[in-house]
């Protein structure tokens, strides 16, 4: 697996273009060799894509909205557009909406619309990818979860999927198992450690914090063989908040975390 990074993570570096050349220099410094983030709006597509080729660094996917996209077909051509531009098959959307989110029919009518769109960009080459987060781990009673329903009900050819070890940890459910449960739709996965905070007076109480690679409580051995047993070709660190650490120290702690455990 290759190494790539969220530069969310360095945000309070970043602010202009001159700074985010900083800040992928650095990155590319670090080992790392791609790169997941929005395209800043103090620069345009063709300057961000000239500084990533600058560093060497591969842009992993474009983002786009999925109701736009779903009901403006000039979005989906505009996501392929900048797709293109990125030398990216993969077009990230946003979270299934809120209504969506309710029930077994809920997830089905969003999944409909996933194949929709997908159909669109299919004949272009392209794949969307979806990000789960905790929410999509939601118990329908009897086993069934959220996630299970957008798995089965969308086309595997073109919709894809970006777990979290981060967000599977918060949704209770066993990481590597997952992993292989989206294989062959899975090529880019986040790594962030779960770790609860110490100190804790309640014991009914949960204080979760994010964290670096190999800091926190995740059985990182397990996900990363199952990443490598499934095809997973890109590991992502993200942090979502720092708090008080040094954010490039987190980054580079990250790094060590994912060459320790063999990525």
């Amino acid at each position: 697996m290759k190494k790539g990074i969220i530069i969310g993570i360095l945000q309070k570096y970043l602010g202009d273009k001159e700074k985010l050349d900083e800040v992928l220099g650095r990155v590319k410094e670090m080992g790392y060799e791609a790169i997941q983030y929005i395209i800043p709006d103090y620069v345009t597509p063709e300057e961000y894509k000239a500084l990533l080729d600058k560093h060497g660094l591969k842009y992993l996917c474009v983002g786009a909205k999925f109701q736009a996209m779903s009901e403006n077909p000039q979005a989906i051509q505009d996501a392929i557009k900048l797709s293109d531009l990125f030398e990216t098959d993969y077009i990230d959307i946003d979270t299934l909406p809120v209504e969506n989110r309710k029930s077994v029919e809920g997830y089905k009518e969003y999944a409909k619309k996933l194949n929709a769109v997908g159909a669109e960009v299919k004949k272009a080459g392209k794949k969307l990818l979806y990000h789960p987060h905790a929410l999509e781990f939601a118990s329908f009673g009897d086993g069934l979860i959220g996630l299970d329903i957008l798995i089965r009900e969308t086309d595997p050819e073109v919709i894809n999927f970006i777990l979290d070890t981060h967000w599977m940890s918060c949704g209770g459910v066993v990481l590597a198992d997952w992993i292989r449960k989206v294989e062959g739709r899975m090529k880019i996965i986040h790594f962030k450690d779960y770790a609860i905070e110490p100190g804790i007076e309640s014991c009914e109480q949960v204080n979760k914090r994010f964290a670096e690679v190999g800091q926190g409580n995740i059985d990182w051995p397990s996900v990363v063989a199952a990443c490598k047993e499934t095809g997973v070709e890109y590991a992502v660190v993200e942090q979502d908040s720092c708090y008080d650490l040094e954010p490039y120290g987190c980054a580079q702690r990250s790094y060590d975390g994912m060459v320790k455990y063999g990525v």
